[in-house]
């Protein structure tokens, strides 16, 4: 699953400085298994509607720089070109190519990966019933 979110943020260019790549990892805790990664994942997953938190303007500005992002006016440095996207999103919402809706890619690894996931979970179930099967057989056969 983390391959899957990790690929999925390359190929939907999503990842722009790699920081969310790098940053999602797994945990098991005694809930089960967590998938971390950076807050702004969800953002990016659900978007953000207008007139949420407001993203901050340093934040985006290393964003703007490894987009490339310039003004035609020299004027306009990074963090100004940072803070006018961010009052932006703050009016309209995040990532326009996808409705301003985000890219759905929590669910689309979720379903990428349950069958899968289910698949190994049962085999690994029916390795487990056939050792403490063969363990009953024997008790049962020194008695």
């Amino acid at each position: 699953m983390v391959a899957s979110l990790q690929d999925k943020l390359i190929r939907d260019n999503t990842n722009a400085t790699g920081d969310a790549v790098q940053s999602v990892s797994y945990e098991l805790t005694e809930r089960g298994l967590e998938i971390l990664g950076n807050k702004y994942i969800s953002a990016i997953d659900t978007g953000t509607s207008a007139y949420n938190d407001r993203p901050s303007p340093i934040a985006l500005e290393q964003w703007v720089k490894a987009k490339g992002i310039t003004s035609n006016n020299p004027k306009y440095k990074p963090k100004d070109i940072a803070f006018a996207i961010s009052k932006k999103i703050y009016e309209r919402g995040t990532i326009q190519r996808f409705g301003y809706t985000g890219t759905g890619i929590l669910q689309f690894v979720i379903d990428k990966n349950l069958q899968p996931f289910a698949d190994d979970l049962t085999e690994v179930m029916e390795q487990e019933i056939s050792i403490i099967a063969k363990k009953v057989q024997a008790d049962v056969n020194k008695n």
